[in-house]
């Protein structure tokens, strides 16, 4: 967990934020790539946030789909999409899959709340194999408000 003392606000704000990473290695199994939800990030306190989603390994479930947000939005991060158009290196924002060479939009701009888990829903069929990194920019609203 990171701390930021309120006078160094203005100095986050000027980098984009504090980065917290987090890789998923797929595998089918519940909480793992199966129908359904998987955590990734837990939210403490109020900060603005920005995900993006980085392939190591294509992830393999022929007509598989993912996103990713929380329990009451589940694309509220990154919008819905098959996954096995996530090739090895290929990224994600909130805007969907982008084209290589195009910046991705790491700037925090949607409001996470205390006690958000942050998920992936897979949809349609099970994603047996295949790893992401998920990365979260994201700037304290509160005094002590983290994402880990």
């Amino acid at each position: 967990m990171t701390t930021v003392p309120v006078g160094q606000l203005e100095e986050i704000k000027a980098f984009g934020g504090i980065l917290a990473k987090k890789k998923v290695t797929l595998d089918g199994s519940a909480n793992n790539g199966a129908i359904g939800t998987f955590p990734i990030f837990t939210v403490k306190g109020q900060v603005l946030l920005a995900l993006i989603c980085v392939s190591e390994v294509v992830p393999v479930g022929a007509s598989g789909t993912l996103k990713v947000g929380n329990s009451g939005s589940t694309a509220r991060y990154l919008p819905s999409l098959t996954a096995t158009t996530l090739v090895a290196g290929a990224s994600e924002d909130i805007t969907g899959l982008v084209s290589a060479g195009t910046a991705l939009k790491t700037t925090p701009s949607q409001v996470a709340l205390d006690g958000e888990t942050i998920i992936g829903t897979v949809a349609t069929t099970a994603l047996t194999a295949g790893t992401l990194d998920y990365y979260a920019f994201y700037i304290p609203l509160t005094d002590g408000a983290s994402v880990s």
